[in-house]
């Protein structure tokens, strides 16, 4: 495992990122989907949270699986053709950080919302979705399959063990 800089707080292995990666998607599916903008920034969270999983993985894998993927670059490509789920958070994830993707967008890929009327109240709702070669999709289910996705790959590899209390809060990493 590659050593850390100590800018992440007590985020110090991939098990970490992903148990932060949970608590956000705990957040969303508790989130209505009528409160904006809560509902979208929880999303874009998560799919920020998704798509970062890969850097996490990239710099802890086992020697003989990273010589598979030369450069980080080559395991995103890998990531993103494997799990569908995390071609769509890639597009979120890069998307919403540089307001637009330059590299390889994918044109098959949409946030989109749907407004609907109740008919017998007359009031409006909006609904977002992710538009995936013209069909809708729930955030939640997508995001949904991506922690699944980095739950049997962490396991997989042997990186499902979050690095204990008494590690992050060791004496010698304290400042005082």
């Amino acid at each position: 495992m590659s050593s850390r800089q100590e800018k992440t707080f007590a985020l110090q292995s991939p098990a970490d990122f992903f148990a932060k990666l949970q608590w956000e998607f705990a957040r969303l599916k508790g989130t209505d989907p009528q409160t904006h903008p809560d509902f979208i920034y929880q999303s874009i969270t998560c799919a920020n949270d998704a798509w970062h999983m890969a850097d996490w993985v990239y710099h802890s894998l086992p020697e003989l699986k990273r010589r598979e993927f030369p450069r980080e670059k080559h395991y995103r490509q890998f990531v993103q053709n494997d799990s569908p789920a995390l071609a769509i958070c890639r597009e979120i994830a890069d998307a919403s950080k540089h307001s637009r993707i330059d590299a390889n967008p994918n044109p098959s890929i949409e946030t989109r919302f749907v407004r609907t009327r109740e008919p017998s109240t007359g009031s409006e709702s909006i609904w977002w979705f992710v538009v995936t070669s013209g069909h809708l999709r729930d955030i939640r289910q997508v995001i949904d399959s991506a922690v699944m996705y980095w739950c049997r790959t962490l396991d997989t590899y042997g990186l499902s063990r979050e690095t204990p209390f008494e590690d992050i809060y060791a004496y010698h990493r304290s400042v005082l």
